[in-house]
């Protein structure tokens, strides 16, 4: 950071984990600036692809002031939005075991409504023979 300057302006891409590198650069005292993914897209079609290649096109249309950017959340906004995403998960992890539980009973209805017929049947038997005896011994 020294060799950059007082207030280096830095471009950081738009990717997985980008949040910490954000933090820790402005902590340093450097302007970030968060490239949005689907303006820097272009990128993905040159014939020499690689992260110094990347780097160099990022800091020119930074320089040309043309880089397409991405909004840099605050820190509490970050982990609000953090929470809410997992709190999505969970719900989405609830929803899939319920489904799962709903298929399996689904898959064994007629099975289970053969048995709790068959089961009705016996008690019926039961209850018709409990009878009879009741009946003969008047």
């Amino acid at each position: 950071m020294a060799r950059a300057g007082e207030n280096p302006r830095v471009v950081v891409e738009a990717t997985y984990g980008w949040y910490w590198a954000v933090d820790v650069l402005q902590a340093a005292g450097a302007e970030v600036h968060l490239a949005h993914p689907l303006g820097v897209k272009a990128f993905s079609y040159r014939r020499v692809k690689n992260d110094e290649r990347d780097c160099i096109d990022l800091a020119d249309l930074l320089r040309m002031g043309k880089l397409p950017e991405a909004w840099i959340a605050s820190q509490p906004v970050r982990e609000l939005r953090e929470i809410t995403r997992y709190r999505h998960k969970l719900v989405g992890q609830r929803t899939s075991c319920k489904d799962q539980v709903h298929r399996y009973l689904r898959a064994r209805r007629r099975d289970l409504a053969g048995r709790a017929a068959a089961g009705a049947a016996i008690c019926r038997q039961g209850r018709l023979a409990a009878r009879a005896d009741r009946g003969a011994g008047r």
